[in-house]
């Protein structure tokens, strides 16, 4: 008998978007990481060459035979999932860092649970044990500990102590019990080996202190959520099983992580405020939502070449990546879009964010529909997705602001492409002995893609500078250039003047380029404003290769612009 594949109907992929699944795609979604994680165990099984697991293989199989509702709860925490990623990355015959020996952690865990008698000999480095889910014992002695389990408890016998669990010596999983109407059971999760998978460094064992806090925002955050976002609490509420507090990489208080390597789990560095907090908890569960959508789905073609446009890094992407993105701002929106009308919030700002956040949503949904790389089902995913931002151009926000985030998002488009976009050597060749020549531009080729080195990741410069102006009362930090200036000034005329400068001192910068792109299309100089917004790129390389004295950056972009055509990549600006 054949099982029946796991997967989402059309209908269960709408609700997706819409943040209304029921239960039943709820739980769909976790029987397909629970599926992938026992899967993933056969394969660990398979691949294991090492006898010393092989009484932890039995213990779990023996668990499963008679009470598989506990094999599964334990298999179904989000970071066993990583541990068997690891494990499948060890060459075979080996156990680099010791990835399968935690085997034995897992199955005691389930055994205790399962109130088993047994014994089970396990690893105890740096003299502690750690069961996922249950907690950690120290002051072991470093070496090999046991475990040993019965009806009436369970004890880790190492070389200098016994613990047992419970008792001294023993750290427990911290789990808060949040709110009452819906409620929300999460562990804080700052004990298990295999939190490092969010790329950003763990806390370490929380003091009482240190738990307290961290209970506080959360609670207040659940708070918000079952009020003002009653959705996204439900979804959150049902599938996020853990927290893990991490440590910020930088000054920024507002970070968080999600890994599609740990469904029903994220990180974040706990803000100050539980409305970030709040905030924080969407933006990761749509990445995690996301992420077990595709492993049922397939929304995109294939993983793709890193070449396309997320306004809200300078780095290209591929589709797969570029739609987590958008999926994950889709809610970043809807967080700003309601949370704007609260009492006490600083609406100046709340309106920007949910104006900058749609504006930047709806141009990767449309990068998205344009790329060719998704599949009927992402198609219609992503057409759902752009709908919805679409039905929210219709709530109102000040001109000014809704005129910043447009001059915003087209200012970081230019820099975007004059970061990532290389027009090929020969077409350059070929247009500046046109334009030498004194001919009309002919039509121009699409451009190639180039990869962008990886930092900085995210835009500043001039749009920084914009969105200052129009939050900061005037009140600009940071290095300003005199072009800068004038143009948050509105100087228009005399911040083009300093940028053609700057460009003629050097022209391979980028963000004078920029601020030329952005001082041509404020004083209305056409066609040359629309050739740098959409090939600034292009008109670089040939001020660059065609240089004479007679030719400003303005006459090479007014030029190029008789030979334009839309640009079949779908991302060009739109100054």
């Amino acid at each position: 008998m054949t099982a029946t594949p796991l997967t989402l109907s059309p209908a269960q992929l709408d609700a997706i978007v819409a943040t209304t699944p029921d239960a039943a795609t709820l739980d769909l979604l976790r029987m397909g990481q629970l599926s992938k994680r026992r899967l993933l165990l056969i394969a660990v099984r398979r691949a294991a060459t090492d006898a010393a697991v092989s009484d932890a293989f039995d213990l779990l199989g023996a668990i499963d035979a008679s009470a598989p509702g506990v094999v599964n709860q334990v298999l179904g925490r989000p970071l066993v999932n990583v541990w068997a990623i690891e494990c499948l990355r060890t060459p075979a015959g080996g156990d680099a860092g010791g990835h399968l020996r935690f085997l034995d952690n897992i199955a005691a865990a389930a055994a205790i649970r399962a109130g088993l008698a047994f014994d089970l000999p396990l690893a105890a480095p740096h003299g502690a044990v750690h069961l996922p889910g249950l907690g950690t014992a120290h002051g072991l002695g470093a070496g090999e500990a046991v475990v040993r389990g019965g009806p009436n408890g369970a004890t880790v016998v190492g070389v200098d102590a016994t613990v047992r669990i419970g008792g001294d010596g023993w750290s427990p999983v911290t789990t808060l019990r949040l709110g009452t109407d819906p409620s929300w059971a999460v562990e804080l999760e700052d004990q298990d080996p295999y939190r490092t998978c969010f790329g950003l460094p763990p806390v370490g064992l929380l003091d009482a202190d240190a738990q307290r806090t961290v209970a506080a925002t959360l609670a207040g955050a659940w708070d918000i959520l079952t009020r003002d976002f009653p959705a996204y609490a439900g979804i959150i509420g049902a599938t996020m099983r853990a927290v893990a507090p991490v440590v910020a990489a930088d000054d920024r208080s507002a970070v968080s992580a999600a890994s599609q390597l740990a469904y029903g789990m994220v990180a974040v560095c706990v803000p100050p405020d539980p409305a970030t907090m709040a905030l924080l908890l969407i933006h990761e569960q749509q990445h995690m939502t996301l992420g077990a959508v595709y492993d049922l789905v397939p929304l995109c073609v294939t993983n793709g070449e890193a070449r396309h446009d997320a306004p809200w890094r300078l780095d290209p992407r591929p589709v797969p990546a570029l739609l987590q993105g958008t999926f994950a701002h889709l809610g970043v929106t809807d967080f700003w879009r309601v949370h704007r009308h609260s009492p006490g919030v600083d609406r100046a700002h709340a309106d920007f964010e949910f104006a900058y956040w749609r504006e930047l949503t709806a141009r990767a949904a449309r990068t998205l529909l344009g790329s060719g790389e998704l599949t009927a089902a992402g198609e219609r995913f992503v057409g759902a997705l752009a709908t919805r931002v679409d039905d929210w151009a219709a709530e109102p926000v000040p001109a000014e602001v809704s005129g910043t985030v447009r001059e915003m998002a087209d200012v970081n488009a230019v820099r975007w492409r004059l970061r990532n976009r290389r027009p090929a050597p020969d077409e350059v060749e070929r247009l500046v002995g046109e334009l030498r020549s004194g001919a009309h531009c002919p039509p121009v080729a699409a451009p190639a893609v180039a990869t962008a080195a990886p930092a900085p990741a995210r835009h500043r410069g001039l749009s920084e500078r914009i969105r200052q102006r129009l939050l900061a009362g005037g009140r600009i930090e940071g290095h300003l250039t005199d072009g800068d200036r004038a143009y948050v000034g509105g100087d228009f005329a005399a911040a083009a003047a300093s940028y053609r400068t700057q460009i003629s001192v050097d022209p391979t910068a980028d963000e004078p380029w920029v601020g030329l792109a952005a001082a041509l299309r404020r004083t209305g100089v056409e066609p040359a404003a629309t050739a740098l917004a959409a090939r600034p790129e292009l008109v670089r390389a040939l001020y660059l290769g065609g240089r004479v004295a007679s030719t400003a950056p303005d006459d090479v972009a007014a030029w190029l612009a008789g030979g334009l055509a839309p640009d079949r990549h779908g991302d060009g600006g739109s100054m």
